[in-house]
């Protein structure tokens, strides 16, 4: 409903999100409700695989091996950098997609001296 298109200003092609969907499954079938869905997933995908990734690294690092059990504290030390390593996969590399979306109708001479300037700042 977001992205509500229609020939005529001020006009909404939906009433509500009833209507969106009763309007996506007749003109588009059930595979309309997933259209997207595959760009989605390769940016969401490996973000939370390294989330989950280093979850388990600090967890079992931080495991007592004769018990298995975790302190406290390192649970929060593991989640809190589990969320911390999102953050920065989610924040920084969706500015450096950002930028090469927003670069890719250039010539190539261009996009390399542009990417020269971005990665020098690194």
């Amino acid at each position: 409903m977001q992205n509500q298109r229609s020939t005529v200003v001020g006009q909404l092609l939906y009433k509500n999100s009833i209507d969106c969907a009763r309007k996506i499954f007749r003109n588009e079938g059930f595979v309309g409700f997933y259209r997207g869905l595959g760009p989605q997933l390769v940016g969401v995908v490996p973000e939370k695989a390294i989330k989950l990734t280093v979850n388990d690294i600090i967890r079992a690092r931080a495991m007592d091996p004769e018990t298995g059990r975790i302190k406290l504290i390192w649970e929060l030390v593991a989640g809190g950098s589990a969320g911390a390593s999102q953050v920065v996969r989610s924040t920084l590399f969706r500015e450096y997609q950002g930028f090469f979306i927003q670069i890719s109708g250039r010539s190539l001479q261009i996009r390399w001296r542009l990417c020269g300037y971005l990665f020098a700042d690194l």
